[in-house]
């Protein structure tokens, strides 16, 4: 009897599809770190990158300080698309020292960057994704550290800073095998502000389900693996811990499980960076292979934050604006305690501010949540006010922060 060639292939691909599904599901890698480095000696290695033992994920932050303003390097097309596109760069230092009173920080997420181009130990350029040059400096241990780059063909290859010429980031090819774990995913219960869904970091610190979580339980010392957990529940001096083959131990003695544990941050799409105490912690349920993270395609060229700015003077005014005289770009965070739960939410996530007192403001995000942030000087009576850049205007309007009614990002 004859089979047809069509007939056989139909049967092996309903036979062998749901594990080629599955097998792919668990390859999707473009959530994390990825791009090219070019030596100073111009050696080229492209692959997975992690900043030493710590950021891998385009979610996590970069962080730095400004020391100079930013300087332009667009093609003709990116100047179309970029609402600041028309400003003189040259003129920024004499508004930004005239106004602003405390040092530049310098806060993004990595999938905003579009390449780094290291100077010396400390210093850098860091393009972003409209072609926007900005010059910065230390900051932070993401500045000067060495990073390891998982090449294709080499391995895993460690190189230093000052041997760098420059990184250039992009989106790894679909389907492409990865050396991480999945990133942790999960629900934080929290005392004061309830359930937060997102991206896990624990202690600051593990982030993906091959990190191992550490602590002393009835049996000695425990090192668990955060993809044989399903939750961990705060309790007396440690935590009660559930692993997935339904075992629960008490664990304690460790940084990973006492009160010495640094925080739990979250990321979560629709508002940022989240970062909770300990003493705010009740519970984390983790979820598996619920959803993947954000790819670098997912975070699109900056072109400024446009807002409308009502005053208690009774004027409204439309334009381009730079917020606390800093920040001019949507990918940029305004940053605000909610007691002792940490904010970092960018640009783009909010909607609304509105200053309350000396202290607060009201947030109000495009979602829909509102949340009260104060501490900061993002949200304070130390917020170096509003700069506006109206039509009408050829220099820019200075709005003092005691002055700001309310400010509705477009």
């Amino acid at each position: 009897m004859k089979i047809s060639l069509t007939l056989i292939c139909c049967t092996l691909f309903v036979l062998f599809c749901p594990l080629v599904s599955q097998e792919c599901i668990g390859q999707k890698s473009d959530e994390f770190i990825y791009g090219k480095i070019t030596t100073k000696s111009n050696d080229t290695y492209v692959g997975f990158m992690r900043w030493g033992l710590e950021e891998l994920a385009w979610h996590d932050v970069f962080n730095s300080v400004k020391v100079s303003d930013e300087h332009k390097k667009q093609k003709a097309e990116d100047k179309n698309k970029n609402l600041w596109k028309d400003f003189s760069w040259d003129l920024s230092s004499i508004w930004e020292n005239k106004y602003r009173e405390v040092s530049h920080t310098f806060a993004c997420f990595f999938g905003d960057i579009k390449a780094i181009y290291p100077h010396s130990s400390s210093t850098l350029d860091l393009e972003l994704k409209n072609g926007i040059h900005i010059s910065l400096e230390g900051g932070s241990n993401d500045v000067g550290t060495t990073i390891q780059l998982y090449d294709f063909e080499l391995g895993l290859v460690k190189i230093a800073w000052n041997k760098i010429k420059s990184i250039e980031f992009s989106q790894a090819p679909y389907l492409v095998k990865r050396p991480f774990g999945d990133l942790i995913y999960g629900t934080v219960d929290t005392y004061k502000k309830g359930a937060i869904e997102g991206y896990i970091k624990w202690d600051l610190d593990e982030r993906t389900t091959q990190d191992v979580l550490d602590g002393y339980g009835s049996n000695g010392n425990n090192k668990i693996k955060f993809e044989d957990i399903r939750w961990i529940k705060k309790y007396k001096e440690g935590v009660i811990l559930k692993q997935g083959t339904g075992t629960e131990l008490f664990l304690k003695g460790t940084n990973d499980v006492n009160s010495e544990n640094r925080g739990i941050a979250i990321y979560n799409h629709d508002i940022g960076r989240i970062e909770i105490g300990w003493n705010d912690f009740n519970s984390l349920e983790i979820h598996k292979n619920i959803r993947k993270g954000p790819s670098y395609n997912d975070f699109k060229a900056p072109k400024g934050i446009n807002a409308v700015v009502k005053t208690y003077s009774s004027e409204e005014l439309s334009g381009m604006i730079v917020y606390d005289i800093d920040e001019k770009w949507e990918f940029e965070f305004l940053d605000g305690d909610d007691d002792n739960i940490k904010y970092q939410i960018p640009f783009r996530n909010i909607k609304s501010i509105y200053p309350k007192n000396k202290s607060y403001s009201m947030v109000k995000l495009r979602n829909g949540d509102q949340i009260l942030l104060g501490e900061r000087q993002d949200v304070s009576s130390s917020n170096d006010g509003i700069l506006i850049f109206t039509k009408t205007s050829e220099e820019p309007i200075h709005i003092q922060w005691s002055d700001v009614k309310e400010i509705d990002i477009k």
